[in-house]
């Protein structure tokens, strides 16, 4: 019989715990005491206005509803019947969360139990790292991702603080008003010229980096932090 992968189980079980989890968090954002009020009896009198009897706490207010406002009318301490109708649903609440960490618990242990060197061995690529021969590390393909992804995040920033962008932006900018056009080109085209002008100043740093660094590293002949340093010099 042919066996499922066990990254597959794996992702199986994590998405097991994930709805789990969430399933636990939904119950544990239900009260499990008297937080708050709890309307006990609301009697008609007329178009639009009621007397609402409210548990709040151990006291009950006699509250006169109408459309426009809310006046308490009375108060009361609250009987026995109504704290123990209280304390009934306050009970409730913890049985129904206890029996779903009981199950929970259950599902969890059943599917380490069915697949147990399936979920205790796994090997997950993302954290994969290489020592390569000059004493650096070679990382896997998902955490060059990660750091890519990342890096991305900081563009705005190097463009604007390790290129020329700014200071053409600056100069177009009093360029337009030096001809007395105040909205015309808009800002968003002078944007656009700004960055092709970037562009064409940085192209040779660009190559540069692409022959010294890209290069090598696709070739294998670098790793991933000397391409990096080659980059960055």
């Amino acid at each position: 019989m042919e066996t499922a992968n066990p990254s597959i189980i794996f992702l199986m079980l994590v998405a097991l715990v994930a709805v789990s989890v969430g399933l636990l968090a939904r119950r544990l954002r239900r009260p499990t005491s008297r937080v708050g009020p709890r309307v006990l009896t609301s009697t008609s009198l007329g178009y639009r206005e009621r007397l609402v009897e409210v548990l709040c706490g151990e006291e009950v207010l006699v509250l006169g509803v109408t459309s426009q406002q809310i006046h308490v009318l009375a108060r009361r301490p609250a009987n026995e019947s109504e704290l123990a109708s209280e304390n009934t649903r306050a009970e409730r609440s913890v049985v129904g969360l206890s029996r779903a960490g009981i199950l929970v618990l259950i599902a969890t242990l059943t599917g380490l139990l069915v697949f147990p060197a399936d979920s205790w061995a796994q090997n997950i690529p993302l954290f994969e790292a290489v020592p390569s021969k000059g004493g650096g590390t070679n990382y896997s393909v998902p955490v060059q991702t990660v750091i890519l992804l990342t890096a991305l995040s900081f563009l705005p920033a190097m463009l604007m603080l390790m290129t020329s962008f700014t200071r053409i932006l600056i100069v177009l900018s009093l360029l337009r008003q030096a001809m007395g056009l105040v909205t015309t080109p808009p800002n968003a085209v002078l944007v656009g010229l700004a960055l092709f002008v970037t562009a064409a100043v940085m192209a040779p740093v660009t190559d540069k980096v692409y022959s010294e660094a890209w290069q090598p590293y696709v070739a294998g002949r670098i790793n991933f932090e000397q391409a990096i340093d080659r980059g960055v010099e």
